[in-house]
């Protein structure tokens, strides 16, 4: 049976957004000071050509950090990590380079301050992502964090009443799927403080 044509249409411009492009560049500038081998937490980004060309250089990723070596160099990825991971590499000696993406450290300061001012936090984003696990893992002790993913998830979300609450999104989610939830949690919590749209990474925006 016949099928019909279909036209692909590639975008205009198109690659990697500013986040990702610097946190290759860290890890080339790295290879290049301190050789191999090179430890990296996570994939540095998620893109299987480039991790595979890293690989092949002699980058090893890991997902724990007490699978480095003592005293090696260990780069986090693109994506952030929690406070918690940076103490265990301090413990362990570990020289550490933090490729976070800018945004995504925006984000992680934005947690840091309400939550050091007794703010519980919503967080919108895809559970299993690291970039969830890193940002609330930035919480300070005390503030309960809660990720949400959908405005059913929303519809049902259970927080303390007699709490403060402030709202940040992941970076790389989608505007319009994200402005759902939103829509839920600005009517279930009027009083909330809520992010700005300028969190979410431009790339996906245009």
């Amino acid at each position: 049976m016949d099928h019909p044509i279909k036209k692909i249409y590639i975008a205009q411009p198109r690659g990697f957004c500013a986040g990702v492009d610097r946190a290759i560049d860290i890890v080339d500038l790295a290879l290049e000071l301190y050789g191999t081998p090179l430890y990296v937490k996570h994939a540095i980004v998620h893109n299987t050509h480039v991790v595979k060309t890293f690989e092949k250089k002699g980058v090893v990723l890991i997902d724990r950090i007490q699978e480095i070596p003592e005293r090696s160099i260990v780069i986090f990825s693109a994506h952030g990590s929690p406070i918690s991971e940076f103490e265990e590499a301090k413990n362990r000696n570990l020289t550490v380079i933090d490729a976070t993406c800018p945004l995504v450290t925006k984000v992680h300061l934005e947690v840091k301050r309400f939550s050091r001012l007794g703010y519980d936090i919503i967080m919108i984003g895809h559970k299993g992502h690291v970039e969830p696990l890193g940002t609330l893992g930035n919480a300070a002790e005390g503030s309960k964090t809660f990720l949400v993913e959908t405005p059913e998830e929303a519809e049902r979300l259970i927080v303390p009443q007699d709490k403060k609450i402030a709202v940040v999104t992941q970076t790389t989610l989608s505007v319009d799927e994200t402005e759902k939830v939103f829509t839920v949690l600005k009517r279930r919590f009027p009083a909330a403080e809520f992010s700005k749209k300028e969190d979410i990474c431009y790339a996906t925006t245009n």
